[in-house]
């Protein structure tokens, strides 16, 4: 599958779009000039739908049937949300249109709830606070221990957080489903979490790595990385790159 005239890609994500009566693949994408661009699979249109955007966070849960919800971090520091339905205020899931009132938002971060058709969307702020909209039915709130944070990231069900002390923060749906993947208490010196399913993984800012949760397919078996300077998790894998840009990978690739 290929598409001509699509370049200067900075993000892009698959997506599910409402067709006729059911649903279609596609993908969303923003690229480095900050427009955002949705395309499904069946018409092949390429629609340009947003301008000026710098980062984009896209809903992994389902809403009104087949649609997802899609938010943009502008250059003005402010969010506009719309979905793969549209952009029509009803097109946006139920709890979320308060973010397009938010101001002075630097980063975004969204992630699903374990009870279908729910999910959070949560924006970083400069001095370190965050804001946050959910589903009526989502929950937990990033309230308590939420403040001097640096970064955000999105897991499948939960959204983690390094602070300016270099520690973790997690909100999570469902303890039930936790493996231990934010038993994070000795991390220190963080730069970046990566989320996986059942795993978590912290960069440190001396290029080390850590990992804790489930580690069935070796997933979390980092402990003789060095020089990493970004890292990601799958389900059942980590990947890190070295500054050298070569990659180090831990775990199983694949499905």
């Amino acid at each position: 599958f290929e598409w001509e005239g699509v370049e200067n890609v900075q993000d892009i994500t698959d997506a599910v779009y409402p067709y006729q009566d059911g649903s279609t693949a596609g993908y969303i994408w923003l690229d480095r000039n900050g427009t955002l661009y949705m395309s499904d699979l069946d018409d092949g249109q390429r629609s340009p739908v947003v301008e000026n955007g710098i980062q984009m966070a896209v809903g992994n849960w389902r809403f009104d049937g087949y649609k997802q919800l899609c938010a943009v971090l502008l250059k003005d520091n402010t969010v506009t949300l719309l979905s793969t339905g549209g952009k029509d205020p009803e097109d946006i899931p139920e709890g979320f249109a308060e973010a397009e009132n938010w101001e002075d938002i630097t980063m975004l971060a969204c992630c699903s709830g374990r009870e279908d058709g729910t999910g959070i969307l949560i924006g970083g702020k400069e001095d370190g606070t965050v804001e946050f909209v959910k589903s009526p039915s989502f929950p937990g709130n990033p309230d308590e221990g939420w403040n001097e944070i640096v970064s955000i990231h999105a897991g499948k069900y939960a959204i983690g957080a390094v602070k300016k002390d270099g520690t973790a923060i997690f909100l999570e749906d469902a303890p039930e489903y936790n493996y231990g993947q934010y038993n994070t208490s000795g991390w220190t010196d963080l730069s970046q979490l990566a989320m996986g399913q059942y795993h978590t993984v912290g960069l440190r800012k001396d290029g080390t790595v850590y990992a804790t949760g489930r580690n069935d397919a070796g997933q979390c078996e980092v402990e003789d990385w060095t020089d990493i300077v970004w890292i990601t998790a799958g389900d059942s894998c980590t990947i890190g790159i070295r500054a050298d840009g070569t990659l180090a990978v831990a775990g199983e690739i694949g499905w």
